[in-house]
Order: C-alpha cells, then structure tokens, then sequence
C-alpha cells in the first residue's frame, strides 16, 4: 500500500497565469526561489566546454519535435523560428566554442512543472529531464524556460521580474545577447506541447493559443540577431 499526499495543482503556474492569479511580485519570488533552488544542484567541473555542440544537439531536437506538430504550427511558420535558432548558433559559434563557467545541470523547467503556493512557496515536480542530452548545458536554459512561460501568459513586467529575482538569487550575469535565442527556443518546446494536451483539456488549449500568439508577435517584434 503507497499513502501520498496529492498535491494541489491549482497552485501549479500554468493554471496560476492562465487564471490570472499572480502579480509581479509573486513573479520576482518564483525567479529568487528558482535561482536559490539551482544554485544548490551539482556543478559539472568543466571550465571550458562546447557549446556549441550541444545547441546544434538541441536545435537538431527542437526541428524533428516541431515536425511532428504541424497541425498546431504551420510548416512555413515552424521553418521560420528553426532557421532562426541555426542561424543564431552558427553566428555564434566561436562564442560558443569558447564559453567559460556557462555549463550546468539540466532540469525540465516549466509552468506545468512548478507550484507556487498560497503562503509564497516555489515548488518544482517531475523536473528530470527524459532524454539524456538535456541533462546539462547552458546553465541559464532552466530560468529562461520558466521566465518565458511568465513572458506568454503574464507579460514582460512579470518576465523582467522573474529574471530580476534569478539574478538576486544567483549573483549571476545573464547575457542579453542570448535572449532572443532562449526565448523563442523555450517557446517552440511549449506551444506545441500546450496544444497536444489541450485536444482534451480547454485551459491547456487557450494556452497554447495564447502562447503562440506570443511566440509569433515576439519574433516579428524584437528585430534581427545580433551578431
């Protein structure tokens, strides 16, 4: 016999932002506790890696994960946010190649994977990742994924909050020159993943369609890379 305690998934931060129920405040607190949260995990001691490398790993994921989900983003469309994400890390590369104290461990973070409780408490539930190439990397994709998630479904004031209390927490730099790439990466991991759950379950579908319309006028917004 297994006794569990079921948690509340009415805290979870999906259905928090798509009820409206947070403010920026409570966005500061998620990315102070999520950054105080990393902060603890394991270091991988690799001064200098390639990083390269293991984003031409991920944009190799992202493309065969959005070809399957052609019904939720049109193929045009889809191809459009890929070349992006290849263009960015080929300009990049050298940068990449180079980077110093920018590798760390992995999780599965997002909205879906989070709770932030009535008292102000951050919560994080099934964050291994499944496949073992996401299990380390570029150490800011944790903060960026949860951020852009608030970025969607909250706005930029909650976005700007939520990287605001990461860095509080963490005394780390986030480099603005990867933001662009970072959020319309994490982007293109949740809507079609909002869409495919939202065939039975209506929050989920208004999310994913409040998501891609995010995805969409961010990209067409914030203008070309920078190289």
């Amino acid at each position: 016999v297994i006794v569990m305690n079921k948690i509340d998934m009415s805290n979870g931060i999906f259905a928090r932002l798509m009820n409206g129920n947070l403010n920026t405040d409570d966005c500061y607190q998620i990315g102070y506790q999520l950054g105080k949260q990393i902060s603890v995990l394991p270091s991988i001691y690799n001064n200098r890696v390639d990083l390269y490398g293991d984003f031409v790993i991920r944009h190799r994921d992202i493309v065969e994960w959005i070809a399957t989900s052609e019904k939720y983003l049109p193929k045009e469309e889809a191809k459009l946010y890929c070349d992006f994400l290849g263009d960015f890390i080929e300009a990049h590369k050298s940068k990449l190649q180079g980077a110093i104290n920018m590798y760390g461990i992995g999780i599965d973070m997002h909205s879906e994977n989070a709770i932030y409780t009535k008292d102000g408490k951050l919560l994080t539930i099934d964050t291994y990742p499944p496949k073992e190439d996401w299990r380390r990397g570029y150490k800011h994709i944790n903060i960026y994924r949860l951020a852009t998630d608030i970025y969607a479904l909250f706005g930029e004031a909650g976005f700007k909050k939520t990287i605001e209390g990461y860095i509080d927490a963490t005394e780390e730099i986030l480099d603005k020159e990867y933001e662009k790439f970072l959020v319309i990466y994490s982007a293109l991991i949740m809507v079609p993943y909002l869409y495919m759950l939202g065939e039975n379950d209506k929050l989920r579908h208004q999310g994913g369609e409040k998501y891609h319309h995010f995805l969409r006028t961010y990209f067409k917004q914030t203008g070309p890379i920078r190289e």
